[in-house]
C-alpha cells in the first residue's frame, strides 16, 4: 500500500503508533535529508496542541569533512522553527571496512544513549516505502528467513525505547512534495547516496529495472507485510512453548524437556532456541544458517552464543558458558551491585562468584551447577540463592536477581 502524505494521515498514524497520552517527550532522528526533516516538522506540528515536546537529534558521524557544517545547518533550520535540537557526535577512530554497518550501529548507540539519559521513551525514524523495499532486497540477498524478509516493523522496542516509523507506507516523492509545498523547507542531499560502494545505493539505482519486472516498492512492501503476519503467528506459538514448556531458573539457566522439544516443528524450535540463547547468554544469537546446523531434535553438548547446552536423560539445559562469566567480586553490606547478569544486595559483606562446590545432591549437571551465583566468606560457602542452600540459615540474606529484560515474559 502506498498513501499520500497529509497532516491528518500523519496524525492518525502517529497517534496509533505512539499511544497518545502515554508520552510527554518524543525524539526524532534528523539526518538533514528530506524524509527526516519532514518527519521532524510534522511531528512538531502534531505535538504542539497536545502538550508533547519534540526534540530533534542529529548524529554527526564525522565521516565526511562537511558533516559538522551540515549538522549545524539542521540545528539552524529546526531552532528557527522553535524546535529543540541536539547534535550527537561520533568521536574516536572511524572504521575502514563495513563502514555502513558500523556507522549505523554508532548512530543507534548515540541516539539510544541520549534517550536513556533524558528519559525519552519514544524515538521517531524517517524510514519510508523505498527504504522498506530496499531492506527486503538486502535481506533476501543474505538468505534471510521470515523475520528478515518481514523487513522493518512500524514499532519496535530496543533497549526500552520505542522506535516508531510513521512513514513506512509513504513514497519518497510524496514526502518531498509535502516538505516543499507545506513547509517550503530545503534539505541536504548526502553525496554518499550516490556512492556505489554502498549496497543500498547500488540497489536504489537498480530500482527502475526491478519496477519494470513488477518488483515495485509497493509490491515488495505488501509482501513484507504478509510475511509479517506469518511471523506474528510463529511468535505466538513460540511464546506459548516458552511459557508452558521451558523451565526457567533465576540461577541463570533454563531446562527444555525432550518430550516437548522433539515434537516441535523446526521453525518453532529455531525460534525457541534463539530466544533461550539470547536470554541466558545475554549476547547476540548466531546467524540463521549456523543455528540451523546446531538445532537438532536430539540436542548435542555444545557451546553456542555464550551458553553451554548440556543434554541429560530427560531433555537439555542451557546455562551460561562458565569461561564467559564475570570474575568474583567483593560485596559491601546493603550496597546494591551488578555482577555478571545479576542484581545483588546482601545483608553482610561477602564475595559473589560462580559456585565452586560440587553439591551433587541438587541433581543438576556439573556444568550447570558451576554457573550458579554463590556467596562466599573467603573460601567458605555461605549461600546459593537459586538453590535456597545456606551454610547457616541466619548467616546471610538479601537479593540476587537475574537482570534480564525478557525474563518478564516468562
Amino acid at each position: 500500500m502506498c498513501v499520500q502524505l497529509t497532516q491528518s494521515y500523519f496524525a492518525k498514524t502517529l497517534e496509533t503508533l505512539c499511544a497518545e497520552g502515554y508520552v510527554s517527550k518524543i525524539a526524532v532522528a534528523v539526518s538533514g535529508g528530506a524524509d527526516s526533516l519532514c518527519l521532524a516538522l510534522m511531528a512538531h506540528d502534531w505535538a504542539v496542541d497536545r502538550g508533547i515536546e519534540v526534540i530533534g537529534l542529529t548524529v554527526d558521524h564525522g565521516l565526511r569533512p562537511e558533516s559538522a557544517a551540515e549538522a549545524e545547518q539542521v540545528h539552524a533550520w529546526l531552532t528557527e522553527r522553535k524546535m529543540a535540537h541536539h547534535i550527537l557526535t561520533w568521536t574516536g577512530d572511524k572504521p575502514k571496512t563495513r563502514v555502513e554497518e558500523k556507522a549505523r550501529e554508532a548512530r543507534y548507540r548515540l541516539l539510544l544513549d541520549w534517550c536513556h539519559h533524558q528519559k525519552v521513551s519514544c524515538l521517531l525514524l524517517g524510514h519510508q516505502l523505498e527504504d522498506q523495499a530496499e531492506t527486503f532486497f538486502l535481506r533476501l540477498a543474505r538468505s534471510s528467513g521470515i523475520d528478515g524478509l518481514s523487513a522493518m516493523r512500524p514499532v519496535t522496542i530496543r533497549e526500552g525505547v520505542f522506535l516508531v516509523r510513521p512513514f513506512l507506507d509513504v513514497h519518497r516523492d510524496s514526502i518531498r512534495g509535502y516538505l516543499r509545498t507545506h513547509y517550503r523547507q530545503k534539505w541536504i542531499e548526502d553525496p554518499s547516496n550516490q556512492d556505489d560502494q554502498y549496497e543500498r545505493v547500488r540497489l536504489r539505482k537498480a530500482a527502475p529495472i526491478l519496477s519494470q519486472l513488477g518488483l515495485t516498492p509497493q509490491a515488495v512492501s505488501l509482501s513484507a507485510k504478509r510475511l509479517a503476519r506469518v511471523r506474528g503467528c510463529l511468535e505466538t506459538l513460540t511464546d506459548s512453548f516458552l511459557k508452558k514448556q521451558v523451565v526457567w531458573s533465576h540461577g541463570g539457566y533454563a531446562f527444555i524437556p525432550s518430550e516437548a522439544w522433539e515434537n516441535l516443528p523446526q521453525e518453532i524450535a529455531l525460534r525457541v532456541l534463539s530466544f533461550v540463547l539470547e536470554t541466558i547468554g545475554g549476547g547476540s544469537v548466531p546467524r540463521l544458517e549456523q543455528l540451523e546446523k546446531r538445532c537438532q531434535p536430539q540436542m548435542q553438548a555444545q557451546t553456542l552464543a555464550g551458553c553451554e547446552i548440556v543434554p541429560c536423560r530427560t531433555g537439555f539445559y542451557v546455562c551460561r558458558e562458565w569461561a564467559q562469566m564475570a570474575a568474583p567480586v567483593r560485596l559491601k553490606a546493603e550496597t546494591p551491585t551488578h555482577w555478571d547478569r545479576f542484581y545483588v544486595c546482601v545483608s553482610k559483606a561477602a564475595t559473589i562468584a560462580p559456585l565452586q562446590e560440587a553439591l551433587s545432591q541438587t541433581g543438576l549437571p556439573a556444568k550447570v551447577r558451576r554457573t550458579l551465583p554463590a556467596l562466599y566468606d573467603g573460601k567458605t560457602l555461605l549461600w546459593v540463592p537459586s538453590l535456597d542452600y545456606y551454610a547457616k540459615k541466619d548467616d546471610i540474606n538479601g537479593t540476587v536477581v537475574l537482570k534480564v529484560s525478557k525474563w518478564k515474559k516468562m
